[in-house]
């Protein structure tokens, strides 16, 4: 939390000397380096989705154990990309805050792995959750609002993770945005308290 504090209040604040408003310029400028490097790879990525349109998909099996490194989380879900129900699969499976906290506590969560996790939480959350199961943390079948707030939680509160969040896609922001208010909707404000700190990134 101190570390997500920091970086926030950096890109916050209003420098009034020298180092300050370097340092807020070397931020930035990391972010937007980021962005550009993902505007890129999304073009090329865009094009390679088009040539293998007339390709048959292979249907993956899901790993059988939960990834033991980020690196590995990365290759789970890059092989699993061309069918996304497998990756939604795969997240009930997998994605836990005990896992995000063991992964990324000295590593950074890269966007391109970060958005898409929160994209299968926020369908998932808002189109298929049984009342009865609504206090279950740890589902396969569906993820609870409750189970969302946590994994989100654990995102916020994972290495450098304002910068992870700042480096996401406007569409990709909104898309945070909606499972937040989503959450507020079905959750008290006691069970929502770890999620209070994506208001301060100034995503929206």
């Amino acid at each position: 939390d101190l570390a997500l504090k920091e970086v926030t209040e950096v890109l916050t604040a209003t420098p009034t000397d020298s180092p300050a408003v370097e340092l807020k310029a070397q931020v930035l400028q990391r972010i937007q380096v980021a962005q550009q490097k993902r505007r890129e790879a999304a073009a090329k990525t865009s094009q390679v989705a088009a040539a293998a349109k007339a390709v048959k998909t292979v249907v993956l099996p899901l790993p059988k154990d939960a990834p033991p490194t980020a690196y590995k989380l990365n290759e789970h879900w890059n092989s699993l990309k061309r069918t996304p129900y497998r990756q939604a699969e795969y997240v009930k499976k997998f994605i836990t805050p005990e896992l995000i906290k063991k992964l990324f506590a000295k590593s950074t969560i890269e966007p391109d792995l970060l958005a898409p996790i929160l994209s299968v939480i926020a369908t998932d959350v808002n189109n298929g959750y049984s009342d009865a199961k609504a206090t279950d943390t740890t589902a396969t079948d569906s993820i609870t609002p409750q189970r969302a707030a946590d994994i989100l939680t654990a995102f916020l509160r994972s290495y450098e993770a304002a910068m992870a969040f700042k480096m996401l896609s406007k569409e990709e922001k909104t898309q945070v945005k909606t499972l937040v208010d989503s959450l507020s909707g079905k959750l008290n404000s006691e069970q929502l308290k770890g999620i209070q700190s994506v208001y301060a990134l100034g995503l929206w």
